[in-house]
């Protein structure tokens, strides 16, 4: 059976809370399946990993076991640039399956204690964080998803894109196909209108 993985997508969960750190599901999901070997966080017991993401920043996540599933509880980002190997990985190559569902009051009361003991235990990387979005589209496209109450991993799947790195990339103003960015549009109820130069998004009418 594929280790399966718990998120909760409702404001302050654990969807909310990675991408405030400009971390994705699926970086969180990279980094748990091709990790080292776990270890252990001093100031919660709980295991821990340590691995690069898709886009190579360096975070530390903890999390929780429930049974055959598991829960992120805290991740924290360091330096960027840094790699760990070892021959002992702890759940290489294995694919996650995801399991949505809100957090119990007891469970959000829980991970809100985790939370503030492994800041202090792993404090973020000076400049850590969510980037700004440049102006123009990637800015249109953060201010209509954030208007909604979405975050990147909703938006992608109301868009039909599999990975919320695609969302973050283009309000991040990286390159991503345009088929991408005309279904991030349209989910948002955006018109996207290209000019030579340039794009732009207004609200369809």
């Amino acid at each position: 059976m594929r280790p399966q993985f718990i998120w909760n997508e409702e404001p302050g969960g654990n969807v909310e809370h990675i991408e405030e750190h400009g971390i994705t599901v699926d970086d969180v999901e990279h980094v748990l399946a091709g990790s080292p070997k776990e270890e252990v966080s001093r100031s919660s017991g709980l295991p821990c990993v340590f691995g690069t993401t898709l886009d190579g920043r360096y975070i530390i996540i903890v999390y929780e076991r429930i049974g055959r599933g598991y829960r992120l509880s805290r991740h924290r980002l360091r330096s960027p640039g840094t790699v760990i190997f070892a021959e002992d990985r702890f759940m290489a190559e294995k694919k996650f399956k995801r399991i949505e569902r809100p957090a119990t009051a007891e469970e959000r009361k829980r991970h809100a204690a985790i939370r503030a003991k492994v800041m202090q235990e792993f404090p973020p990387a000076p400049g850590a964080g969510r980037e700004q979005s440049p102006p123009g589209l990637p800015t249109q496209i953060r201010q209509a998803r954030e208007a909604q109450g979405l975050t990147w991993y909703a938006l992608a799947k109301l868009a039909g894109i599999p990975n919320a790195n695609t969302v973050r990339d283009i309000e991040y103003g990286c390159d991503a196909q345009i088929s991408s960015v005309q279904a991030v549009a349209k989910a948002l109820g955006l018109r996207l209108e290209l000019e030579i130069g340039r794009a732009s998004c207004r609200e369809r009418v």
